[in-house]
């Protein structure tokens, strides 16, 4: 089978049964790590409330973002009139909600679960594109070649299918042997939540590069991880049972986000991002607020994430 249909296939198993995230799963997202990172988007977001008054946060999670952000926003006196959180997982919704229910009733009361009507609203997404399945390609003598997924002596390997593909990056000649990904649902997963927003702003966080590099010469087997109790594992070990992940390509999520209507503000690293947020001026790097270093060393989390920011009808 293709490999985008053999990825998609183990996501849906992985997420619809997915029962932790953090120390006890298999990956640790941002607001794991303490009160940071909601407090800079909370400043982010604060100045735009008045004018979009619900946030939409996509794949929540385990609902710690929402909590944390709430709390962080009611302290700068400016809440949403709705925080609607749209997940496609069961089992995350369930923990979502569990954790939610902590919150002061006047905070809870304030969420909710699936869009459905129009909005002016400000739209996040936290670590959710890298879990959209991918295609992969290797460049051969003929052409490039969609690579699949065999099962042989007793375990799935990676093949190369003869299928060429249509895909190509601007001003990349691929070496032959060359192998990567792109992600052919990108466009229309943004159709099913972009129609939503009459007008409103987008922050999108997510490990990824621009289109260049992240086709670079020295990237030649493409940006394909798997994680399995916080330990990288292969794609084929427990199939449905592992995380599967690709990174982001900024570039393509731009333009299909131009292609909407939507204009871009800026890209950035999220280190910059919390720092012009001013997250030190309330967080100091002491000992105490360790797990700070973490989102901002750029040789961790500080300068491989990227923070992008969209706009419409502003």
């Amino acid at each position: 089978m293709p490999f985008l249909d053999y990825m998609g296939r183990c996501l849906k198993h992985y997420y619809s049964h997915l029962q932790a995230i953090g120390s006890e799963g298999d990956f640790v997202t941002a607001p794991q790590l303490g009160p940071y990172f909601a407090d800079a988007l909370a400043h982010a977001l604060a100045p735009h409330l008045a004018d979009c008054p619900t946030i939409v946060e996509l794949g929540a999670g385990t609902g710690q973002l929402a909590v944390d952000l709430l709390q962080q926003l009611e302290q700068l006196q400016v809440l949403p009139k709705a925080y609607i959180i749209q997940e496609t997982s069961p089992s995350l919704r369930a923990i979502q909600a569990d954790r939610v229910q902590q919150l002061p009733a006047r905070l809870a009361e304030r969420v909710q679960w699936g869009l459905s009507d129009q909005i002016a609203g400000l739209l996040i997404a936290n670590e959710v594109f890298d879990a959209l399945p991918v295609e992969r390609f290797i460049q051969t003598a003929a052409g490039k070649k969609r690579r699949g997924v065999d099962y042989k002596q007793d375990h799935f390997v990676e093949v190369t299918l003869d299928e060429p593909i249509d895909f190509a990056v601007p001003e990349v000649e691929f070496a032959e042997g060359y192998a990567s990904e792109f992600c052919p649902g990108l466009g229309a997963f943004l159709d099913t939540i972009l129609p939503y927003f009459q007008k409103g702003m987008a922050w999108i966080i997510d490990y990824g590069y621009e289109r260049q590099e992240y086709y670079a010469p020295y990237r030649p087997n493409g940006t394909l991880q798997a994680y399995f109790q916080h330990q990288l594992v292969s794609p084929f070990f427990k199939p449905g049972a592992v995380d599967l992940t690709a990174h982001v390509d900024f570039t393509t999520l731009a333009e299909l986000f131009i292609a909407r209507g939507w204009r871009i503000d800026f890209l950035k690293p999220q280190n910059r991002f919390l720092l012009e947020e001013g997250v030190l001026e309330r967080y100091p790097l002491t000992p105490e607020h360790y797990a700070l270093k973490r989102l901002l060393d750029p040789r961790l989390m500080g300068e491989h994430f990227k923070v992008m920011r969209a706009e419409i009808a502003f």
